[in-house]
């Protein structure tokens, strides 16, 4: 049995903005001769980047997601972090992260699949890369 998560829709937004981000995170890797903890931690660059660079089609992802207006991924980092994420620096992100993956993905951490660290990486780079997503919005004032 697969551990629970949500898949990405092929075609979808996300879909395309976050593996296009993983591409070049892993790219970045290759280059700088880093492993997989400087992979996740340039999700969260990704996302930022992401954010900043294509306006026009943040807002289909954010729509196409649910966030555009509801919000519930800023205030579930606030929660986590127990600052606005404009203030949040990349060690906390990574310990929001931290906290967050067991609560969000118990079925993964307490039992044993065969993909298991690929499961726990591609989830952890999503976290990072949201994050990013939602700190920028929030410094260039797209939201409050």
């Amino acid at each position: 049995m697969l551990p629970k998560g949500r898949f990405y829709r092929r075609n979808s937004q996300e879909h395309k903005a976050i593996t296009e981000a993983a591409a070049t995170s892993i790219a970045r890797v290759r280059y700088d001769g880093g492993g997989l903890l400087l992979f996740l931690a340039d999700g969260f660059v990704q996302g930022g980047s992401y954010a900043y660079q294509n306006s026009d089609m943040l807002m289909e992802l954010l729509e196409e997601v649910g966030e555009l207006g509801n919000w519930a991924t800023l205030k579930m980092f606030q929660r986590l972090t127990g600052v606005d994420p404009v203030e949040a620096t990349a060690e906390s992100a990574w310990q929001a992260m931290l906290r967050w993956f067991p609560e969000a993905h118990s079925d993964i951490v307490e039992n044993s699949y065969p993909l298991n660290s690929q499961y726990i990486a591609r989830h952890c780079y999503d976290f990072l890369f949201w994050f990013g997503v939602i700190r920028r919005l929030i410094r260039d004032k797209v939201i409050t």
